[in-house]
């Protein structure tokens, strides 16, 4: 998986890919970041605890927790609580490179299989851009879907407690004239 991250007005870049075949879910997060910033990370996804999940990174265990506040997402990791943007660079590309959503139809589609956890928004709802629609359950980790931009939601294609692939149609939205 590949993702823009926006920190502090700095663009990073990271690729998250599921290494190993244990039992302990495992992973290797790149980032590239602003100059010659590069890091590459291991971490072990050992359980959820009350307010988050509990990692080993590059061997040291820590918990780090995250929650949306509007259109943002906070992460809270040791002991500080930072806003963070966080979007898949697929859809940059398929909104043709701007920042703001594009005007008329859009689909928005499962990126993993995994398990429909919550709807969180339905057909008629006026939504934002990045306001989540549906929690989707993948590789043990629950994942927010938010809308591509700002508009309506045209059709639900998914019900919770099922099952979805890799490009399943998840949402039909009609998207507002970003002008």
């Amino acid at each position: 998986m590949k993702l823009d991250l926006q920190y502090q007005e700095e663009t990073f870049q990271a690729e998250i890919d599921r290494v190993g075949s244990g039992s302990v879910p495992e992973f290797r997060i790149r980032l590239q970041g602003p100059g010659e910033f590069s890091r590459t990370l291991t971490a072990r996804l050992l359980g959820r605890t009350a307010s988050g999940w509990l990692l080993e990174l590059d061997g040291r265990i820590q918990e780090i927790s995250s929650w949306r506040r509007g259109g943002e997402i906070l992460v809270s990791w040791l002991g500080r609580t930072v806003p963070v943007q966080a979007q898949d660079p697929r859809d940059r590309l398929r909104r043709g490179g701007s920042a703001g959503g594009r005007s008329g139809d859009s689909t928005l589609r499962a990126k993993m299989p995994g398990k429909v956890i919550q709807i969180l928004r339905g057909p008629g709802d006026r939504v934002e851009a990045g306001e989540g629609l549906v929690v989707i359950e993948a590789m043990k980790m629950q994942n927010q879907i938010a809308a591509p931009g700002a508009g309506t939601i045209q059709a639900c294609h998914v019900r919770k407690d099922t099952s979805v692939t890799t490009g399943d149609l998840l949402f039909e939205l009609e998207l507002d004239d970003p002008n």
